[in-house]
């Protein structure tokens, strides 16, 4: 099977003496997403990406407009990604044969990273948070009891909402792509460990688990508690032509106390080459299955 084409944003737009001629594929995708279709890494070669060992049955390109750290809320802001929008619904729009898309993944992280007192000092509230202080959760026996209900339930309206207007944009009266389908992965389980990806860039949930007090011995099972939602989350939206490919479970977790590349993972929250292949594969099975 041939391998995706990627092609940067800059080549695209201003291609000097190479252009790019998107006419030489059958499927052409406009990508957009965080780190797991960029990279998660300050030396990529470590991490690699989801869209690079995609192989499908028919050739194809991805024009990518994914950036590490990008949370589902900027993608469609046109302060944030004026790239993104101006080939989607924008004077340089052309007609896409799909959208794929990483998102939902930081928008957790960042949730999760909030602390329950804000810089001034202030008892940040439960519904503005995902976890349960020490006080507010006592004795807790099972993952689901270190969550904030309150907070969930403000993180998911919100989530909802992004991949609404996310499909909204697709569906806008200037884009040339209405009613493409739009391919979304869910996220593996993540083992938080202090493993972050250089220059001060993570470890993520480690730190904030600890600055909740939650042992170390319940931090994986929180965690897979945590995706699990997310996933099922992200499997119930009711949106036309979004097709959100299951590759949870994928992955070989990496080992607790690891610090640097365990199994599948090259980092706390990003995986390595060959984890990036596993998920690939399955990704390119679901793309195959509509697009043919």
């Amino acid at each position: 099977m041939p391998s995706i084409t990627t092609i940067t944003l800059g080549q695209l737009l201003n291609p000097g003496e190479n252009p790019v001629d998107l006419n030489l594929f059958r499927h052409r995708f406009l990508a957009q997403g965080d780190s797991w279709f960029s990279f998660g890494s300050l030396l990529p070669w470590a991490t690699g990406n989801l869209i690079n060992p995609l192989r499908l049955a028919a050739s194809a390109c991805a024009v990518n407009c994914a950036r590490p750290g990008k949370q589902l809320v900027h993608m469609v802001d046109s302060r944030r990604d004026p790239g993104f929008l101006s080939l989607l619904i924008g004077i340089q729009a052309i007609a896409w044969s799909g959208i794929l898309l990483s998102g939902g993944g930081n928008d957790l992280i960042d949730a999760l990273t909030t602390p329950s007192v804000d810089a001034a000092g202030q008892a940040v509230p439960p519904a503005l948070r995902l976890l349960r202080t020490p006080a507010e959760r006592g004795r807790v026996t099972a993952p689901a009891g270190y969550v904030s209900e309150a907070g969930w339930a403000t993180f998911e309206a919100h989530l909802v909402a992004q991949f609404h207007e996310f499909v909204a944009v697709r569906d806008a009266a200037a884009s040339l792509s209405r009613g493409v389908p739009v391919f979304v992965h869910t996220y593996d389980v993540i083992t938080p460990r202090d493993a972050g990806a250089g220059l001060n860039h993570g470890p993520w949930l480690a730190p904030a688990l600890r600055a909740y007090a939650i042992p170390p011995a319940d931090w994986q099972a929180l965690t897979r508690h945590l995706l699990q939602r997310l996933a099922t989350l992200m499997q119930g939206l009711a949106l036309p032509n979004l097709h959100v490919v299951q590759t949870q479970g994928t992955l070989v977790a990496a080992a607790p106390g690891s610090s640097g590349s365990s199994n599948d993972w090259e980092n706390e929250i990003h995986p390595n080459p060959g984890g990036y292949a596993k998920l690939a594969a399955g990704l390119g099975a679901a793309i195959d299955a509509v697009m043919t």
